[in-house]
């Protein structure tokens, strides 16, 4: 025989770093940590910031990104320690009854409030600022409480600013740049017959500070009455930046939206289109979009407004005391199939935009109560685009979506419910009227194309629900001594507000 030199042995650690790179591609996040564990050439690469970029956008579970971080600027290290962190989060919601990684309790008292109990609360994005309300009543006089806390250090939070809002609270939020000082504060309220909208600039402490030796002085950069021509009442309120939205109710239907700008004080009235009885409105900022829901009994509809374009089209001299008008057009209606409670609660996803910079609206999320559980995730090619409001109908067609129910047990009542922008995660207090017990429940759903690797068994759509804190737990509170809640799905953060005025603050997940 004859010596045949015996072929060359390729070494898949010796491939074209762009084929190693399009190999890694195929692989999810889960099985690209073992890969990067194999060798030190493919560590190198799958710690690449192309790689863990194109990965993020794909990853299937809610990453801890701040509306104000460009996924372009973060590194490929810094991402995939965010997606570890999602994975640990999600194998402990995943749990039947998730552990607490760290619980602390906040001593809320305020000094001369009548009512301790904190009606309403949010967590501004990125879960670094919390916004609480509380009512009062003094001498026969309505006025509320608001405070700014600090969770930077969740283990010594402190009260940041606070400032009191005269006549009957109705809805107020609150954003910061970058998570900075000062924050930028909008409140709904009712004195004296009139409805007003005011808008503050707040500065807020670095240290711990009482109640009455704040030092920072809200600044009122903004108020607004109710246009006289527009009957109603204003209630929910958005920011963005330069931009002010609140919607207005009409004998308990929706009417319209008011959209101001901060700075010049010129409004726009975007009036909803007359199509049946409405039962709720919801306003969101995303990007450069004001984005309005609007639902019917068995439908919602979805509508887009460029806000650039809208106020560069509109009547500037309307800034002294009226708004120019734009009747919207009528929205693509989506039907759901089931009755959408007026109660329903509606969260707004964004993704990064076009090279990864910016936001845009992914999709919109809908979670209704009433005899059954119903979820939806609206695409946004189903929004309609009203920036060329011409008084002509858009298409109308009905839009199935595909949706889960699960039934609750027993007789029960759900109360605070917070459902994250993702749509992945929800929590709600839930009373059973049978037996009295209150229960903190909470609610995860996988995307439909995503059937996770452990075999959970769950309903259609990967709908599952669970307990999160049980009605007598370990812990120095019940959840029936639960007045409001605040949640970020992202961090896996939950805030308490309790009946006492104090705060239990809930991480799920370690940093």
């Amino acid at each position: 025989m004859g010596n045949n030199p015996a072929k060359p042995v390729i070494r898949i650690d010796a491939l074209p770093e762009d084929l190693i790179l399009e190999i890694a591609l195929q692989l999810d996040f889960e099985d690209l940590l073992a890969f990067k564990q194999t060798c030190r050439i493919f560590h190198l690469c799958a710690c690449s910031d192309y790689l863990s970029r194109r990965l993020a956008l794909s990853f299937h579970l809610p990453l801890d990104i701040d509306p104000w971080e460009e996924l372009s600027a973060l590194s490929g290290r810094e991402i995939q320690r965010r997606m570890v962190r999602a994975l640990k989060l999600d194998k402990n919601w995943s749990r039947g009854v998730p552990r607490i990684k760290q619980f602390v309790h906040i001593r809320g008292h305020v000094v001369h409030n009548d009512e301790l109990s904190i009606g309403r609360m949010a967590l501004l994005p990125g879960a670094q600022w919390l916004l609480t309300v509380q009512s009062n009543r003094r001498r026969g006089r309505t006025s509320a409480t608001c405070t700014f806390w600090s969770l930077h250090d969740v283990r010594q939070p402190y009260r940041a600013a606070c400032l009191e809002v005269s006549g009957q609270y109705m809805f107020s939020t609150a954003e910061t740049a970058c998570g900075k000082s000062p924050a930028t504060y909008a409140v709904t309220y009712t004195q004296s017959g009139e409805d007003f909208l005011d808008v503050y600039n707040v500065p807020l402490e670095q240290r711990w500070a009482p109640i009455d030796s704040v030092t920072g002085t809200p600044q009122l950069l903004l108020r607004v009455r109710r246009p006289p021509d527009c009957p109603g009442v204003m209630y929910k309120v958005r920011l963005m930046g330069d931009f002010v939205a609140t919607t207005i109710s009409r004998d308990g239907s929706p009417y319209g939206v008011l959209v101001v700008c901060i700075s010049s004080g010129h409004r726009v009235l975007l009036e909803l289109p007359s199509i049946g009885e409405l039962q709720g409105s919801y306003i969101e900022f995303v990007g450069d979009d004001l984005v309005i829901v609007t639902s019917q009994f068995d439908g919602v509809m979805v509508d887009k407004i460029a806000i650039p374009a809208l106020f560069a089209c509109s009547d500037p001299e309307s800034s002294s005391c009226s708004a120019s008008t734009i009747r919207l057009k009528k929205p693509r209606t989506i039907w759901a199939g089931v009755p959408i409670h007026p109660d329903a609660i509606v969260s707004f996803g964004a993704s990064p935009g076009p090279r990864m910079t910016g936001w845009r609206l992914s999709h919109v999320n809908v979670l209704s109560f009433g005899q059954s559980l119903y979820l939806a995730r609206i695409p946004p090619s189903t929004c309609t685009s009203s920036n060329d409001a011409d008084g002509t109908d858009a298409d109308s067609g009905p839009s199935d979506l595909p949706r889960s129910a699960t039934r609750p047990a027993g007789l029960t009542s759900q109360d605070s419910t917070a459902l994250g922008p993702w749509g992945h995660r929800a929590v709600w207090l839930e009373r059973n009227w049978e037996d009295e017990h209150v229960r903190l429940m909470k609610m995860s759903a996988s995307p439909p194309d995503h059937h996770g690797r452990r075999g959970t068994e769950t309903t259609d759509m990967g709908i599952k629900l669970g307990v999160l804190v049980p009605p007598v737990p370990n812990l120095p509170f019940r959840p029936a001594e639960c007045r409001s809640l605040a949640f970020d799905e992202a961090k896996g953060r939950v805030v308490l507000g309790l009946y006492s005025g104090d705060l239990c603050v809930l991480d799920f997940v370690e940093d």
